[in-house]
């Protein structure tokens, strides 16, 4: 995987603008690290033709002259360059390594540590096999050595007038803590000063994980066999967008280049789209007043825009401080209404597509919440990964992966993979939404299932595959046209105990319900729907029969009764080639061991 280790380091000098820094000619595609020393007190960029510099880490040291920083850029997939420009304003020392990779795919950790003993070790993150693990050091002294401790192995050292620093990589063969220890020879003023430590891990391309070691010209493979974690993404570019709607983070000179939190609430939108590159981008807790770990509410932020599946959205491990103060409470209060994202922006389009959303906290809450009102709201290209922790179909258990409230205009929602990790509610819900679109969208493995409507008026879903969980697609207090195209709906809960008084447990296909005069559909059609044959405790098959609730005595919110007609629903499937509308039977009529004299249940076949 490296590089051309010990790349011409710059010696340290005291210079303002834009510094060219002639490196040997890289290889197109390959990465290009930049460990750089600079003062705290100026803004620093990396950048070289074409390519897209982020700054992966940052800590800072206090020396006898002021503060210094030390920097990891990284820029993925760089053109071929013979130079690397570092721009520091105002004036201000700066010392860099650069060295370069091939086989990277894309940052997975970073960490930064302020030290003092010399015996204590730096910067650590836990390693797999086959990554790459940059590190560097910086500390106050003209003479003293730095060296990294074993595994590492030197990239190369520089420094400027008062500071030195150092830079190492290490290719890790088993998993497990990687911490970059450094030696000093001699043992003079570091002794004494504070040292700033920083790494950065990067995982490497799959399926071979296979990375080059470039020394002199010479290309050695280094292979270690990859296990993949996240499910593929739907996406067909990986590229990061760049275009006059979408603002680079990389652009916005932040502390922490993958900080939602710090993007959306130091900088100001303006109408415009924030987009990233691949790598991790995670933030800590949840907000106590507006409940998400971050928010785009009034900060002139329309979405995010990532470069496919391996730009990761999460929470930051371990770091929520709500599961003991405020989720007991919940229980008292209704919805949940703890989000990573809160996405309130009435009247401001929405757009947030192309990345993985998840994991989330070990405790209830939900993935997005978007308001937009009378603009327009898109989640597209995106991977669910246990996103929304939840462990009921109604609140506050029942928790929505995404969920579009009070969107009026349109809601378009597709292309969406992914996996629940049997601890999800509704990976998708729609609340006081109209005119939506749910088109391709496959999360499994949600204990309690489905797509959920609750008071939505015209909706289309397309391919929307539901398996495992009790419930296919729940609608509540619907209206207008409805239409399901090819819905695919595999529950794997048992189907009698829907009749014998334990409804929370059993299985269905769809609900369908309405106590409220102002939600009743005007129809209700379902398109060749593949559905399991179904079970009973006794065994009786249902012959793909589709199982709609439709409660007699449904009783929500509003008033009691149902409201919403049988004659509403119309069921078709392609038969010989024709599209054949289904008859609706009666409960008994399916083979059903348990009758149904209430007809709570409108099955087709």
């Amino acid at each position: 995987m490296p590089i051309a280790p010990g790349i011409a380091p710059v010696g340290g000098t005291t210079f303002g603008g834009v510094r060219n820094h002639a490196i040997p000619a890289t290889t197109a595609g390959n990465m290009l690290v930049a460990v750089v020393l600079h003062q705290s007190s100026g803004a620093l960029t990396v950048a070289s033709t074409g390519a897209a510099w982020v700054r992966a880490v940052t800590s800072e040291v206090a020396t006898a002259s002021g503060q210094y920083k030390i920097d990891i850029w990284y820029a993925l997939k760089a053109p071929s360059t013979t130079s690397v420009s570092f721009t520091a304003s105002p004036n201000s020392a700066l010392a860099p390594v650069v060295s370069e990779y091939s086989g990277v795919k894309a940052l997975r950790a970073v960490d930064a540590k302020y030290t003092k003993a010399l015996s204590e070790a730096g910067a650590g993150v836990t390693v797999n096999p086959g990554d790459l693990a940059i590190a560097g050091i910086s500390y106050y002294s003209t003479t003293d050595t730095a060296t990294p401790a074993v595994p590492f192995l030197t990239l190369g050292r520089t420094g400027t007038s008062t500071s030195r620093m150092a830079a190492a990589y290490h290719l890790p063969t088993a998993a497990g803590p990687a911490i970059a220890g450094w030696e000093y020879a001699p043992e003079g003023s570091p002794g004494v000063y504070d040292r700033a430590t920083v790494m950065a891990v990067f995982s490497p391309v799959g399926p071979s994980r296979e990375f080059r070691i470039k020394r002199g010209g010479v290309s050695v493979p280094i292979q270690v066999r990859a296990k993949r974690t996240v499910p593929a993404a739907p996406i067909d570019s990986n590229a990061q967008k760049m275009d006059a709607d979408h603002i680079p983070i990389q652009s916005l000179n932040l502390v922490n280049s993958y900080s939602l939190r710090e993007a959306f609430t130091t900088k100001n939108g303006n109408g415009k789209f924030l987009s990233g590159p691949t790598g991790i981008f995670e933030d800590s807790d949840f907000s106590r007043s507006h409940k998400g770990m971050v928010s785009i509410a009034g900060t002139g932020w329309r979405g995010f825009s990532g470069s496919g599946a391996d730009t990761i959205v999460r929470l930051k491990p371990n770091s929520s401080t709500v599961a003991s103060s405020e989720i007991p409470n919940i229980r008292d209060q209704g919805t949940n209404p703890f989000y990573l994202i809160s996405a309130l922006t009435p009247g401001l389009p929405q757009k947030w597509e192309r990345f993985t959303f998840g994991p989330g906290a070990g405790h209830l809450h939900g993935g997005i919440q978007s308001r937009t009102e009378n603009a327009d709201l898109t989640w597209q290209d995106l991977v669910f990964n246990d996103l929304a922790p939840g462990d009921d179909w109604t609140p506050p258990g029942e928790t929505f992966g995404f969920n579009a409230w009070h969107c009026y205009k349109t809601v378009t929602v597709k292309n969406i993979t992914g996996d629940a990790k049997n601890r999800g509610s509704s990976p998708v819900g729609f609340n006081s939404s109209r005119n939506i679109l749910l088109e391709d969208f496959d999360v499994r493995n949600s204990p309690w299932g489905m797509p959920t409507f609750w008071q939505c008026t015209n909706y289309t879903t397309r391919r929307v595959k539901v398996y495992g969980g009790h419930m296919g697609i729940n609608q509540e207090q619907v209206a207008g046209v409805i239409e399901h195209y090819s819905p695919e709906i595999f529950p794997n809960r048992d189907w009698i105990q829907f009749r014998d008084g334990r409804n929370n447990a059993g299985a269905m296909h769809m609900t369908f319900q309405s106590n409220n005069p102002a939600y009743i559909a005007t129809v209700m059609r379902v398109f060749d729907p593949i559905v399991d044959t179904g079970r009973s405790s006794a065994g009786t098959a249902r012959n793909g029969a589709l199982m709609i609730m439709k409660s007699k005595n449904y009783t929500v919110q509003e008033g009691s009764g149902q409201l919403q007609k049988d004659s509403a629903i119309e069921v078709y499937k392609t038969i010989n080639g024709s599209l054949k509308q289904l008859a609706l039977l009666d409960m008994d009529n399916t083979g059903g061991v348990v009758a149904d004299p209430d007809k709570n249940f409108c099955v087709f076949r």
